[in-house]
């Protein structure tokens, strides 16, 4: 039974949250925010895990081309702008080491989905992608991107709980 910490519920077997779907991933990324910024990226990062979501359960009836290529398009679409949004955050989370990793997956991730929608013959009926490999790319994109949240709200919490700076000059 995991237990409730917070906002999070904790698998005591494992000792990690206990998160079984995009859409809880959703929820948790919607209710950690301190600021502005932190917020727009929550909520950006929860659309595409919507979005994730949705695809997941159209492949789980439907892997035509016909059908999900549409939903990949606009998911690279909302992807691209999601990546324009985070080129546009303040220095406070380009100096974190995360913030390059993310946006290396963030690439990644749009470049695969580049690659499956452009594999195999376009008259083919079903996109050759696995609804597995498709899950587990999401996965490491979207724990990417709440790993680099989280860290941004713990040097934000470390960096207020410091003492104001006392030049000697």
């Amino acid at each position: 039974m995991a237990e409730q910490h917070g906002r999070v519920r904790i698998d005591p077997s494992t000792n990690l949250p206990d998160i079984h779907g995009f859409d809880e991933l959703s929820q948790l990324l919607r209710s950690a925010v301190a600021d502005e910024e932190s917020r727009q990226l929550s909520e950006s990062l929860s659309q595409v895990a919507g979005d994730i979501e949705v695809i997941i359960q159209v492949m789980a009836q439907d892997r035509s081309r016909a059908r999900l290529a549409p939903l990949l398009m606009d998911l690279l679409d909302q992807l691209r702008e999601h990546h324009r949004f985070l080129a546009r955050l303040s220095v406070g989370w380009q100096r974190l080491y995360e913030y390059s990793s993310y946006g290396q997956a963030l690439k990644q991730f749009r470049g695969e989905m580049a690659r499956w929608l452009l594999e195999g013959n376009v008259r083919s009926i079903e996109l050759p992608l696995s609804p597995q490999d498709f899950q587990l790319a999401a996965w490491r994109l979207l724990a990417d991107g709440a790993l680099l949240l989280d860290l941004y709200e713990h040097q934000r919490r470390d960096d207020a709980s410091l003492p104001p700076s006392q030049d000697s000059r």
